[in-house]
This record gives structure tokens, sequence and C-alpha cells, in this order.
């Protein structure tokens, strides 16, 4: 695709925006059925500002339900978004009546246009529609997906789609500086052919929107540390290359905010269903996590800037983020830009001709057969300087252009380079003086990439393009973050027969000349913060665990304990976990400090308390009974069970003086133990139970039993 035009970032709308989006989580398959055809209407752009609460899987009627709906309600959004499972199986209603019950009986104010019901009779009360749900895995199975569409009927009254596409599964929505992509990811997983519908359509919407802010919302998240679902692999598409400013899941009922590949990554599913657990080991680019109470997160936008706060219920923000509207196009081309640009380095490689040199032709040559007949290669090497743009920058999109000056229809294949190469003296068998490549022609594993990062083809002469796909863009970011070696590319492919001749950086014309253009943001960081503020206690000899949690400033994140002290036992992780097991009781304060990836610091006083362990249950002897007579040699002793003990001790002893002489004996867990008998003798016995910090507590509130043997 080409790359985002400048003017994507030079529209500007008046107002700020506010939009609330519910998300939802389950798990099922989809039903067969392709999506039905609709009509599309007109939304009113918003005026100032406009608000996004999103609040997710809150379809189930509940009082957590109402209470967020409350909650947003008092925000006074523009727009309702969800991400999917709007409706789960619970309730006896039928067809649309379902919908009515989950969504109308919480959200009318924001509806225009959906089917009447007891909750909202008038199918909503808002003046246009500002109610826009994405579909989830339990409205293609319990709600039934007929029923979603036929209440909900969208993009709604009064509402607009830019990009329409037939469906009410997947479409988008244009608000001032907003423009929202729905998608259905529930359908889009389950048939390849809806993927690649979805996705193409994606692509070209996402192209050809200039909104300030583009933001995808679908069900299930690509990256996700929940521990019920976790991430949906296969919904990892290119957002960011193809211009996307942020991506709105659910499925896991957590909120999770992710950084990947430049790119924000939302999981909201604390809209009223029942919360989820993480998975012990965050996924990459876990920023924050959490699941302690229901609530929904709201943005602000305007055209320069978004911002998002997630609010748990009783008001308290526990995420804080901003994203800076700063998106940048830099074209890379000898003669023309950046001034004085002469970073270009480009040749060709000439299987017929293997120890000449082409760096100085005006011509670079593609073919998989030259001289015809021959069965010949030709393949072009090429590289840019991309030290002009800022180390810190994130790619979002990166395009070489060429004239094509003898076109053809075939396809050729650009591949990233791994070797150094020298622009006057390679060769088709060698890279440089002296120095071979380890297969001629480049073609070598240790030559080049073994994954293509995009094509290039000719259909007639004038401009051609090289749109690098999501593995192109990755390398062109590594090569501005000097992360990876910038060696360029090959462009190749052998088994073609007609080839193309492109101008290089020697030609006259400047214009003509190779160009790489990027297009990437600066994301201006946040102040970093701890956003744990409290820990929960301890208990003396029981395993503890807590993660701690720091929003802005630059990713990765370490941590450190630099004074006080955590308990004896628990150790803080670099990664902010604490875990272990405290081997004393009392109160622990300590100051924990953040470090981030710009070697910013923050910091906060935290403690633990650790609770002395209570003494194990009451439990009482068995067998043999007391001051039994003719007791059986071996006897066997067995006594009831203990709560919280780690092991017992028994005590068998000839004396009677209610003192343990003969020392006690560990049997483990085991509840019962044998023993050999003195005939005739009479015995006492007394069981204790312990627990893991040592503390016990006797059979029978301490009393010993005695028994005669036979």
């Amino acid at each position: 695709m080409p790359p985002v035009a400048a003017s994507h970032r030079s529209a500007r709308l008046a107002g700020a925006l506010t939009l609330v989006l519910l998300l939802a989580g389950g798990a099922a398959g989809v039903a067969s059925g392709a999506a039905q055809p609709m009509a599309v209407a007109p939304i009113v752009p918003a005026v100032a500002p406009l608000t996004v609460a999103v609040v997710g899987d809150y379809g189930v009627d509940t009082t957590s339900e109402g209470q967020v709906a409350t909650m947003v309600a008092g925000w006074s959004p523009d727009l309702v978004v969800t991400t999917g499972d709007n409706f789960y199986s619970q309730g006896t209603d039928t067809g649309t009546a379902r919908y009515d019950r989950v969504t109308g009986k919480y959200y009318c104010a924001f509806i225009k246009g959906a089917a009447a019901g007891t909750n909202c009779p008038s199918g909503g009360t808002a003046t246009v529609n500002r109610f826009f749900p994405s579909t989830g895995n339990h409205d293609w199975t319990d709600g039934a997906i007929a029923n979603y569409k036929a209440y909900f009927n969208l993009p709604g009254a009064g509402v607009t789609s830019q990009s329409p596409t037939g469906s009410e599964l997947y479409y988008d929505v244009r608000n001032g500086p907003l423009h929202l992509f729905f998608i259905d990811s529930q359908a889009a997983m389950a048939s390849s052919t809806e993927m690649t519908a979805q996705k193409a359509w994606l692509q070209a919407a996402l192209a050809a929107s200039d909104a300030a802010w583009k933001a995808v919302v679908f069900h299930h998240p690509p990256f996700s540390s929940g521990s019920a679902h976790g991430s949906s692999t296969a919904m990892r598409w290119p957002f960011a290359s193809w211009g996307a400013d942020l991506v709105l899941n659910g499925h896991d009922h957590t909120y999770e905010r992710v950084e990947n590949g430049g790119l924000t990554y939302i999981v909201d599913g604390l809209g009223g269903a029942g919360r989820y657990g993480f998975a012990s080991s965050p996924v990459t680019g876990s920023l924050v996590r959490y699941n302690a109470n229901w609530g929904a997160l709201k943005l602000t936008i305007d055209d320069t800037s978004l911002t998002g706060d997630f609010i748990s219920l009783g008001g308290t923000t526990q995420d804080h983020f901003s994203l800076a509207n700063d998106t940048t196009s830099a074209t890379l081309q000898d003669g023309v830009s950046p001034a004085a640009y002469a970073g270009t380095r480009d040749t060709t490689l000439s299987q017929a001709a293997p120890t000449t040199a082409f760096g100085t032709t005006t011509t670079l040559l593609v073919d998989g057969d030259d001289p015809p007949g021959s069965g010949s290669d030709l393949a072009t090497l090429i590289r840019f300087d991309t030290s002009s743009i800022p180390s810190n920058a994130t790619i979002v999109s990166a395009s070489l252009r060429f004239k094509a000056v003898d076109p053809s229809t075939n396809s050729y294949s650009a591949y990233p380079v791994l070797q150094s190469w020298d622009e006057a003296t390679a060769t088709w068998t060698n890279s440089s003086t002296g120095v071979a490549w380890a297969t001629a022609g480049a073609a070598g594993a240790a030559d080049r990439g073994s994954t293509a990062v995009g094509t290039l083809s000719a259909a007639s002469v004038g401009p051609v393009a090289i749109d690098l796909n999501s593995t192109g863009v990755a390398l062109v970011q590594g090569w501005v973050a000097s992360t990876t070696a910038n060696n360029g590319l090959i462009v190749a492919g052998s088994s073609q027969t007609d080839g193309i001749d492109l101008s290089s950086r020697q030609v006259t014309t400047a214009a003509d000349r190779p160009a790489l253009v990027v297009t990437y943001r600066l994301t201006t960081p946040t102040v970093l913060t701890v956003t744990t503020s409290s820990l929960a206690g301890g208990t003396l000899g029981a395993a503890y665990s807590a993660n701690l949690t720091a929003a802005g400033g630059t990713t990765p994140y370490s941590w450190a304990v630099t004074s006080g002290e955590t308990p004896p036992g628990v150790s803080l992780s670099a990664g902010g976990a604490l875990t272990g097991t405290p081997t004393t009781a009392g109160t622990y304060s300590f100051t924990a400090e953040v470090t981030d990836g710009a070697s910013s610091k923050a910091s906060a006083p935290l403690s633990i308390v650790v609770a002395a362990a209570p003494p194990p249950g009451a439990f009482a002897k068995s067998s043999p009974s007391n001051n039994k007579t003719g007791v059986r040699s071996p006897v066997s002793l067995s006594w009831g069970a203990s709560s919280g003990a780690a092991r017992y001790e028994v005590c068998l002893d000839r004396d009677i003086n209610l003192v343990c002489d003969s020392g006690w004996v560990s049997v483990g867990t085991s509840r019962s133990t044998s023993r050999t008998l003195t005939s005739k003798a009479v015995y006492s016995w007394q069981v204790r139970a312990v627990n893991a910090a040592s503390a016990s507590t006797l059979a029978n509130g301490g009393t010993w039993w005695k028994f005669t043997a036979r």
C-alpha cells in the first residue's frame, strides 16, 4: 500500500471528541452465513470536545453493568462504541428483545433507529445514532447474529459511512477528528474468505481517510495477557503500516494496555461480566494490567492529541496515557530530499557478466532471463542512508519509488540484504573487492533474507513503487533505530522471463532517481509514574506474589528497591514481580523505583504487612481410645485432620507425666502410624499438627490419652 499521505495529519477539524466503547469476551464459533446488505445513512460532525469511553463485556443485565453504564452516562459522551459480546446466554427472551434488555435498557439515550423494545420503546432517544457496536463470538452464538442485525440496523439513523461495505458487521464511522473502523473478527477468523475481504476493505479505508485519528475496533485482541483467552494471533494485521493510531478490543474480561510495533492496543472487558485473571507472564509490550473492579476507558480527542483514562467504579483512574498526533513523511532521494542528500547506493548484479561492476550505470536491471533464452539473472541492489530520520521514530509505512524506463508486468520480489556491499565493486560473484557472496548473485542464506518485504512490477513507463509489507516496515524500523544493519534490499526474480529497467541514482534528472518514502510517528511519552499504590498483605510461611505497574515514559521498565526492605524471603525482580515466602511477621516499608528505557525514574513508597500464621485448627485423636486396655501390638495410632497443618508429629511415652520424654516424631501428612508395644505396659500418647511457620496445635485441646498393652 502507499504510505500514509501527508494530508493524513494536515486535516484539522475544529473540536475534540468523547467516545464510549463497550467491550466483551467469551469463546465460541461463528455460525455460517454471509453478511447481509445494508443501507448506509449520516453522522453529524461533533463540535467539541469529543470524548470516548471504552467499556467492556457488558451484555449481561447485571448490577455491575448498570453501575458502569451510569458512570459512562455521567461523562456525557458523544459516542458509545462496543468491542463485542453485546449479549450473553442468560435470560429467556428471544429475538431483538434480547438486545433490548442488555443494551436498550442501559444505553437507550445513545441509540437511534434500533428495533423498539420494552426497555427502549422508541428504538432509541438520541437525535442521531451514537451507539456503535462490533460483533463478538457470543453475538454469533448466544444472541444469534440475525437478532443482532435486526436490532441495531447499523451504522444507524443519521450516520454516514465513508467506506461503505454493504454489511452491518464491518463498517466505518467518521466524527470530527476521529475515524472508527469496525471489524467482525469472529467471522474473519472462521473464514479465510471473510479474512481476506475485511483486510482488503480495512487497508483501503484507512488509506482513504484523512482523519486526524484512526481507531480500529474489534473483539479478539491481537495482544492480551489474560488467562482466559489470551492473544488472538490471527488478528495481528499490519494496522500501523496501514495508518491506524489505536486498536480497541475485548474478549478477555480485563483492562490492559500494550505497546507493540509503535501502536497502542487496548483490551477492555470490564463492563459488567465476570472478571478474568492474568497469565503469570504478560505479553511483550504490556504496560498496564488491571482487573480488580469493573470500569470504562474514557478517551478525549482533538486534532493534535488523544488521551485515555481507565476509570474504575468509584471514580479512581487506574491508567492514563496520551498520544501525540505528529506523523511525518520523509523522502530520501539523491539531490532532492533532504537538502544535499546523497545517501543512495545502487547497482546491478549480472549472472552473464559475473565479474563486472555496474555501480556507475544510469539503469538498474531485474530479469530472470537475460540475454533471452540464457536463463541468466539480473538483480538490483539498493540502499538508503536513513540516519536523517530520528532514531526514536516509530515507522508507520515505507515505500521505494522508481522510474521504470522499460516496463514489464512480471513481478519481482524485494528481500533484505544480510551482507554489506560496495556500490563501486559489487558484482555477481563478490559483494566487494576480494569478498565473495556466500552464493553467487547474493542468493545464499547468509546473503539475503528468506522473506520478501515487497514486490515490484511496472505496467508502463513512469513511476512505480515497492510498498513494504509489515516485515519490510519492521526492517526499516531496525535501520532507523540502529538495531539492524542497513545493507539495503535486493530485487530479484529467477523464474521471470521479462525484465524491468529502472533509472538509477546516476541519472541526470534528480526527480527520476530512486527514493525511499518513510512515514513515521514521534510519540510524546507521558510522564513516568508508578501506578501501584498499595500492596496486599502476606502471611508468614505462605507464598506471596504481587506485580508492580507503571505508566508513561518509554518501555521497557526496570524495577528496584532503593530504600527500606521487603519482607525477609520476598524479593522484587527487575520485571516488577514481588515473589517469595515471608519468613518473619511484621510491617515492611520500602521505596520501589522504576527506570524506563530513556533512563527516566519514578518511585513510590509501598508496604507489605506480614501476619503471623494462625496455628493449625483443632482436631482429635481417634484410636486407640483413651484408657483402652488389652491393646494388641503393633498398635495403629490414628487421628483426624487439622486445617492448616503442614505435617503431624507423634509422641508415644511409657511415662504418664504428660510430657514428651521420648521425642516428637514427624509422620509427614499421614494421619496414622504403627508402633510395637511391650506386653502389659502402660502408654501415653499425643499428636500435634504443625503449620509451615512451625506453629503447632495439640490434639484434643492438649489432653494426652493412655492405653495398656495386652
